[in-house]
């Protein structure tokens, strides 16, 4: 089952509306950079102790953002009670994530057939 979009106009450097992103596709959020982290990767040294709150600040914002395309992609594919949905999700991670989510989709694409009913 396909979520339903809609064209967004194109506004300013990313290139879509704020107020009809939720209407996107995981696939359309992915391309506007919607799972990326906003925050800069802390590039002070080790041993400051600034680095391990800039650090934990950027883990935490990448968490959040992985943890958001993961339920985005069950909610589209209509599988977000599903009991095998996280391992499902687990086994395309597994096989995708060296070549970044948008490998990571597909092979959840592929997976997902088996368990949707």
């Amino acid at each position: 089952m396909k979520a339903k979009t809609m064209k967004a106009k194109t506004v300013g450097s990313k290139g879509v509306q704020p107020s009809i992103c939720n209407t996107l596709t995981v696939r359309e959020k992915l391309d506007a950079g919607e799972y990326k982290t906003k925050l800069v990767y802390p590039t002070v040294k080790r041993g400051d102790p600034e680095y391990t709150t800039l650090r934990n600040r950027y883990n935490a914002d990448e968490a959040r953002l992985h943890q958001q395309f993961k339920m985005d992609l069950f909610k589209e594919h209509g599988v977000e009670k599903h009991p095998k949905a996280e391992l499902c999700y687990s086994k395309a991670w597994e096989h995708g994530h060296a070549s970044g989510l948008s490998e990571v989709m597909c092979f959840f694409e592929d997976l997902v057939e088996l368990i949707q009913p």
